[in-house]
């Protein structure tokens, strides 16, 4: 589906369009891109961006074994399920549910923040909907009841939704055309990193700590993600305010 939705996409584009601009620096004293701040400061942003996002996902067949006794989750990824499942009690098919309904709000808060972004600012308007999500990840660790904890898990996904793409724009916008390809792939990259790292992580503190602790560990990663934000806008100016 993806070969085909590029295909048509990109059908009235020609490889010459690309090789003909400029590529390559005829001032062989211009400062090599990668050695700009902004590039690793998104890169662990992304790193943790996707750890705290990667807890959200369970495959049903990790769901299915997690139903059975004495046996432990067949991935370090995705713990919110097994979080919901071995201290809320909850039964395998509803928590598989409540990871699609964060999934649902991840999905309409992409649509819907973007225009709310360009009002405000994309500093301001990232650092209210990190808070924002703070707010209901707090809300997590104190609600029991089923149908609260499934709506302030779609707020979660709602408010985590356009960090991802804030990101690349500001990133992007500190790059010259020639280069933006390749660093906004290295910092997605270092993100990639992060959606392994972390959950392998928790997955040790599940296993001498508790899981219990898991939305205070996200809560902790969501912190250090607005800490990075505010460094990036520093950093990246009028990029990060318009």
């Amino acid at each position: 589906m993806e070969l085909v939705a590029q295909s048509w996409a990109f059908r009235h584009d020609a490889g010459r369009d690309v090789q003909e601009e400029p590529t390559i620096h005829k001032n062989r004293n211009v400062q090599n891109p990668f050695w700009r701040p902004s590039l690793w400061i998104c890169g662990v942003f992304y790193l943790f961006y996707q750890g705290v996002e990667g807890k959200s996902q369970m495959s049903p067949y990790e769901i299915s074994r997690l139903s059975t006794a004495d046996t432990k989750p067949a991935s370090f990824t995705d713990w919110i399920v097994v979080f919901l499942i071995r201290t809320r009690h909850i039964d395998a098919t509803t928590a598989a549910s409540a990871s699609s309904i964060f999934w649902l709000g991840m999905a309409l808060g992409r649509y819907a923040l973007g225009a709310v972004s360009e009002r405000v600012g994309m500093r301001t308007a990232v650092s209210g909907y990190i808070v924002a999500a703070m707010g209901a990840q707090v809300s997590l660790i104190f609600l029991s009841k089923l149908s609260g904890m499934l709506v302030m898990l779609a707020v979660c996904g709602f408010f985590l939704a356009p960090l991802f793409p804030s990101g690349i724009v500001v990133l992007a916008s500190q790059t010259e055309p020639r280069d933006r390809i390749s660093i906004v792939a290295s910092a997605i990259a270092m993100g990639q990193a992060g959606g392994a790292i972390l959950p392998f992580g928790l997955g040790l503190l599940a296993t001498h700590v508790g899981i219990e602790y898991l939305l205070h560990v996200i809560l902790g990663l969501t912190v250090v993600l607005l800490m990075l934000w505010t460094t990036i806008s520093r950093i990246c100016g009028e990029a990060a305010s318009g």
